[in-house]
């Protein structure tokens, strides 16, 4: 499914529940009750559709599913608070208070669980914040990531109060049929999301054959799993209870190599482990871009991994330019820096160009350098950086006026 498929479902997602209720609710149709109602079907549709992204599909690009899944809950919460809202303003029978009340404790459940997500998940924000806040929050890092994103599923709690809501608002108006399209929203939701919860605590299909650090910051780790999986997936790997996504870069038979930076937690705590420890790995999503014509690859600092993996299915057939553009802040981080130098001395189709912004020479990217580049105006563009570093590259080839471009940030 494309980004612009899948705007076109949330778009119109809210609108069978509308008319629905609309239809089936006696004396529905006046001002704040047509509010109110319109509020509601789209806090529970985006919702039940957060919970459904929240499952990650393979039919949906991961980034592009990962950042609907932020953007919908925090469009669902606010629809809460604007449906409660315009509920004080419809005329609606005593019976309908205690009902009220599952709406309530669903809306205090979100909101405590979205500002705990916010402070130590979707943290990107932060770097658009002063200093000073910056600073204070770092404070809380003591509480690790992987607890909160357990803690992140007891918003299941807050979708089933939200539900009953539903449910004994339609008893109490005298419509219980319209109940019925928000059950089918929910079940649907959660036949993905089950087997999601079901995953986390199965049992090891993989282990590790070898952990190699590359250098002081780059590891390289090879797995062996019957998974069918291919070059350029993000595979999540669990260990324990803590889970993150990786990308392969090499597979040889059964074995299958990723390259990671020791920066978080849990990448930390992975490039501890022995050989033969067990770990679980999810299935594979998304897939590599074709080759079909020249491609110009900006990568920024680890986000030279998936990179790695289009390179190492590229020179399997090179017949079209490929291009690297690898910016990083040390040296230490260029621990690839000798395989691709070997590279482009073997094939005359690769190209690759490493800047380092902190040491040495300080070099960065600059429009003028990819203006160079005679493949440009042809060229499929792919850029994987940090989301700061993402929008930088991005607007510098706006400017050159590209517009194929694809972008991941992390």
């Amino acid at each position: 499914m494309t980004r612009t498929q899948l705007i076109t479902l949330i778009s119109v997602l809210s609108l069978p529940l509308i008319i629905w209720q609309l239809v089936l609710q006696p004396n529905a149709l006046t001002f704040w009750n047509i509010m109110a109602v319109s509020f509601g079907a789209i806090a529970f549709s985006s919702l039940s559709f957060v919970l459904f992204l929240g499952a990650r599909p393979r039919f949906i690009a991961y980034h592009v599913g990962q950042k609907a899944h932020r953007i919908l809950a925090v469009i669902g919460i606010g629809a809460i608070l604007l449906h409660n809202q315009a509920e004080g303003f419809v005329d609606n029978p005593e019976s309908t208070h205690q009902a009220a009340s599952y709406g309530g404790n669903a809306q205090t459940i979100f909101l405590i669980i979205a500002g705990l997500s916010l402070v130590f998940l979707a943290t990107k924000w932060l770097l658009y914040t002063p200093a000073i806040l910056q600073k204070y929050i770092k404070k809380l890092s003591f509480v690790r990531y992987d607890w909160v994103k357990w803690l992140h599923h007891f918003n299941l709690v807050a979708i089933a109060l939200m539900g009953l809501h539903v449910v004994f608002i339609n008893n109490a108006l005298g419509a219980p049929l319209a109940s019925s399209l928000y059950a089918c929203y929910l079940i649907a939701a959660l036949s993905f999301y089950v087997p999601l919860l079901y995953a986390k605590i199965r049992r090891a299909n993989a282990t590790i054959v070898s952990m190699k650090p590359l250098s002081n910051t780059i590891v390289e780790m090879i797995v062996e799993t019957n998974q069918p999986l291919a070059i350029g997936q993000t595979v999540w790997i669990r260990q324990r209870a803590a889970e993150h996504p990786l990308t392969i870069v090499d597979k040889h038979d059964t074995q299958y190599t990723f390259i990671f930076k020791k920066v978080g937690s849990f990448t930390k705590r992975l490039a501890t482990l022995d050989a033969q420890t067990p770990l679980f790995l999810s299935k594979g999503y998304d897939a590599l871009p074709s080759f079909e014509k020249p491609l110009l690859y900006i990568a920024g600092g680890s986000g030279i991994t998936p990179a790695l993996a289009a390179v190492n299915v590229w020179k399997q057939h090179p017949t079209q330019p490929f291009h690297l553009y690898w910016s990083v802040r040390t040296m230490d981080e260029l621990a690839l820096d000798g395989y691709f130098r070997k590279l482009q001395r073997t094939q005359p189709q690769f190209h690759y160009y490493p800047y380092v912004t902190r040491e040495g020479t300080q070099q960065r990217l600059t429009a003028q350098d990819l203006a160079q580049n005679i493949d440009l105006e042809t060229a499929t563009v792919t850029i994987c950086a940090a989301a700061k570093a993402t929008k930088e590259f991005e607007h510098m080839l706006r400017e050159l006026t590209i517009d194929d471009i694809f972008t991941e940030s992390f």
